[in-house]
């Protein structure tokens, strides 16, 4: 393993940062398999962000559409205003 490889890895063994809880069980299972362990974590880390990704893509479109809704709303008011004249 690399220095920089270690470094890393070091200092994911000793934070204390949520996201890192399992990985550091799972060097804890098998310190001997830790840039491989490093490597599946860090491909469920980039599937979680691609995932949230699309959740906030989604709300962009919930609340594009619910603009468009409100706007289509006021059109049909100010339809029903013209023919009530």
């Amino acid at each position: 393993m690399d220095d920089l490889a270690k470094v890393v890895l070091d200092m994911i063994k000793i934070s204390n940062h949520e996201v890192v809880i399992e990985l550091q069980r799972a060097f804890e299972k098998d310190p001997d398999h830790s840039i491989a362990v490093f490597n599946s974590w860090l491909d469920e880390l980039q599937e979680m962000y691609d995932k949230a990704e699309r959740v906030e893509d989604l709300e962009n479109s919930l609340y594009n559409i619910d603009n468009l809704v409100d706007e289509a709303e006021n059109s049909i008011s100010e339809i029903r205003g013209y023919t009530n004249v």
